[in-house]
């Protein structure tokens, strides 16, 4: 009885940890692609929409994320201040089952700095 009691609370501890672990993917997710987004709008202050579009690509390339240029809108302004927005819909499954569809918009900018020395 013992034995039994030990093990089937050995087993809701993994389930736990491993719905735990399913349940904060697409928010790590998330940030990842935040901070990737945050590179590129610094990169695009100094260079072109489309040269920036073209290292943010890259970047999620590298990274295994399939996003294309569709799903970006950079924005840059008079002042060289660059917005870069992604929306998308992530989920979160176990065992191919689809439990929630999450959307997510992420936003990153970054401003210009001119330095004077």
């Amino acid at each position: 009885m013992n034995t039994i009691k030990s093990l089937f609370l050995w087993g809701l501890l993994i389930a736990l940890v491993l719905g735990a672990a399913i349940a904060i993917r697409p928010y790590w997710k998330k940030y990842w692609i935040h901070k990737e987004m945050e590179v590129a709008a610094v990169y695009g202050t100094k260079h072109s929409e489309e040269a920036t579009m073209e290292k943010l690509l890259k970047q999620m390339q590298q990274e295994g994320y399939d996003f294309t240029d569709h799903d970006f809108i950079i924005d840059k302004g008079p002042d060289n201040k660059v917005t870069i927005t992604l929306q998308y819909t992530d989920r979160i499954g176990l065992f191919g089952l689809e439990l929630k569809k999450l959307p997510f918009t992420v936003t990153a900018s970054a401003i210009e700095i001119k330095e004077y020395y």
